[in-house]
């Protein structure tokens, strides 16, 4: 058989497959493809507590922090709350979908994950001295348990260590709360608690070793080209018709005869380069001749037709210091911020009803004489603090190489985020509860058992061990031995 009946035979056996492609029904076949999708997202259990979820501690959290009277609260909560209506986007996928590749994972928690970006950025933007902070820094620390689809086989740890990190926050909106008896606030705080604590049931319930999906479902491409609602919803309109099927391939080069003068050719394609090579030494004759010494180096170096990049900018000025500040607002509150290598400060008469806030002083020592309600050291560094008695508490956030002296008694020491943090407590104040969150190198100095005694000095520990006993998880401090 020639060459030309051979392309006559494949060209005829390629329009009767486009033939048949043409008459194929792929209209009823669609139609029940995506019939069996939507059904596995209605018939889904997962999906229906998912909803319930979100109709309920979600919706909770939302319309109390419209209540709080704070609009950076109410904003934040909005955006938590199309952060979770995202990720019910990405279960509905894994309810009906089989597990895509890692590539297309990225794409379907994509939208999730910029909304967590989001609700982190409103929590760091917020004013460290107003009334929303802890609001808005608690939500920030625990929103990152969406995060749990990503992470196989022990998804719910991760849901309550990240709660663990917002928690510390949300105790202060309660201890404040109750002070203030604003019951509002109260059920703000639990509302926030028990969205983590419903999502990490929920994942224990469905998802307890990762993010399950459909083994038997369609691809992710074929859901996204039928997307559901977010909400259940009555079925919409029957799906379009399929495209046209794809043309045919184009018909094979023609065999060159490897006889002179055959396939009616002009000479060229591959006879040409053939021809080439059968010249033998002839083939040099067209190169150019090197003399010695003339290699590479010798060749002209190309010049950029750029001009030359100016000298690079000066650095910028380092930002100018703000100035230092000491003062009593409002008779109730002492601001004492940017103090830079002062060792006089003095508050010589503090009241049960005054606050003190110290932020961003360095190499300073503050002494305050006197019962106050309050004190709290923010972002300072190598700062020194001796005080008399506090009514309520001490709070030392983003510190590093500070020292907390106790002269009479305090209740309560919190210390979160810090580094290098020294605390100096007397006899009258060793039941003091020291509280300590994300922070290293954080030593309790205590007096010795008899007057006269040396103080000793007790490190923190840094490290645990947690290990599975009797269907619990037990925890213990890292013991060093030698």
């Amino acid at each position: 058989m020639s060459t030309e009946d051979k392309f006559a035979s494949l060209i005829k056996r390629l329009e009767d497959v486009t033939s048949r492609l043409e008459t194929a029904d792929f209209g009823a076949v669609a139609q029940e493809k995506n019939a069996a999708i939507e059904e596995a997202e209605v018939m889904s259990p997962m999906v229906q507590d998912y909803d319930a979820f979100l109709s309920n501690e979600v919706a909770v959290y939302v319309t109390l922090a419209g209540k709080l009277d704070m609009p950076e609260v109410a904003k934040q909560a909005d955006l938590v709350q199309q952060a979770f209506a995202a990720q019910r986007d990405m279960l509905v996928l894994a309810a009906k979908c089989k597990k895509p590749a890692q590539s297309e994972i990225i794409g379907v928690i994509k939208p999730t994950g910029d909304l967590i970006a989001k609700v982190q950025e409103s929590a760091s933007k917020a004013d460290r001295r107003g009334p929303s902070f802890n609001h808005l820094q608690a939500m920030g620390e625990a929103i990152p348990a969406l995060g749990w689809v990503m992470v196989e086989k022990t998804p719910c740890p991760h849901v309550n260590d990240m709660w663990q990190c917002g928690e510390f926050n949300q105790q202060k909106i309660v201890v404040a709360a109750k002070k203030e008896k604003n019951e509002t606030q109260v059920e703000f705080a639990k509302a926030m608690k028990a969205i983590f604590t419903s999502l990490e049931a929920f994942v224990k319930e469905h998802h307890r070793t990762g993010l399950e999906w459909n083994p038997k479902g369609c691809s992710i491409s074929e859901a996204a080209s039928s997307p559901s609602p977010p909400l259940p919803a009555a079925p919409g309109a029957p799906p379009p018709p399929p495209p046209p099927p794809p043309p045919p391939p184009p018909p094979p080069p023609p065999v060159q005869n490897s006889e002179g003068g055959g396939g009616g050719g002009d000479g060229g394609g591959m006879n040409a380069v053939f021809a080439q090579l059968n010249q033998g030494s002839a083939i040099t004759s067209g190169l150019k001749h090197v003399k010695k010494g003339e290699g590479i180096k010798d060749r002209a170096v190309p010049v950029s037709k750029e001009k030359p990049a100016e000298a690079a900018a000066a650095p910028k000025a380092a930002a100018a210091a703000k100035p230092p500040k000491f003062e009593l607002e409002s008779s109730k509150k002492w601001i004492v911020e940017y103090q830079v290598k002062n060792q006089g400060l003095e508050i010589t008469d503090g009241k049960p009803q005054q606050v003190v806030y110290v932020y961003q002083c360095t190499d300073s020592v503050l002494q305050v004489s006197g019962k106050v309600n309050h004190i709290t050291l923010d972002s300072c560094k190598k700062f020194a603090i001796v005080f008399d008695s506090v009514v309520a508490g001490v709070d030392l956030v983003n510190c590093t190489s500070c020292k907390v002296q106790v002269r009479n008694s305090v209740q309560t020491i919190n210390i979160d985020k810090c580094a290098g943090t020294q605390v100096i407590l007397n006899r009258e104040s060793l039941s003091a509860e020291v509280v300590s969150a994300k922070s290293s190198e954080l030593n309790i100095v205590v007096p010795g058992e008899n007057e006269g005694d040396e103080y000793q000095e007790h490190p923190i520990p840094e490290q645990f061990i947690s290990k599975y006993v009797d269907g619990k998880f037990v925890t213990e401090c890292m013991a060093h031995t030698g």
